[in-house]
């Protein structure tokens, strides 16, 4: 089994299984100070000004071949009352990864586990 890991900076690292074909990382956390809607896009988002600070937690990822796109979300007992769990369809995720799909024909068969803010970074 080999695995290399690739540090992209002091708080995030990739590690990537090659015998098993499976990505793990870290996706650090944000905290919005302050979020302005500026108006409606075409494609039905907002267009928006927001000022953010990174913070020392961060959700956890894997990822690995399927036999079609699945996400599957955990959320940490700590947090789940504040947390508002959406459908598979709805997950930002999921939605641009069928995107892409459509944008370029290339089907998006992977399984992407998610798990909400679960490890602190020092």
């Amino acid at each position: 089994m080999e695995i290399n890991y690739l540090t992209i900076n002091s708080k995030i690292q990739v590690e990537v299984n090659l015998g098993e074909m499976k990505i793990k990382l870290l996706s650090p956390a944000k905290i919005n100070l302050g979020l302005w809607i500026l108006g409606k896009r075409a494609d039905g988002f907002h267009e928006i000004f927001t000022i953010i600070q990174k913070i020392n937690f961060s959700d956890y990822i894997e990822i690995q071949p399927a036999e079609e796109l699945i996400i599957e979300m955990s959320i940490d007992e700590r947090i789940r009352a504040n947390f508002i769990e959406t459908p598979m369809e709805k997950n930002f995720v999921y939605r641009g990864l069928k995107l892409f799909e459509k944008l370029t024909g290339i089907p998006q068969k992977w399984k992407i586990k998610i798990k909400k803010n679960r490890f602190f970074i020092i």
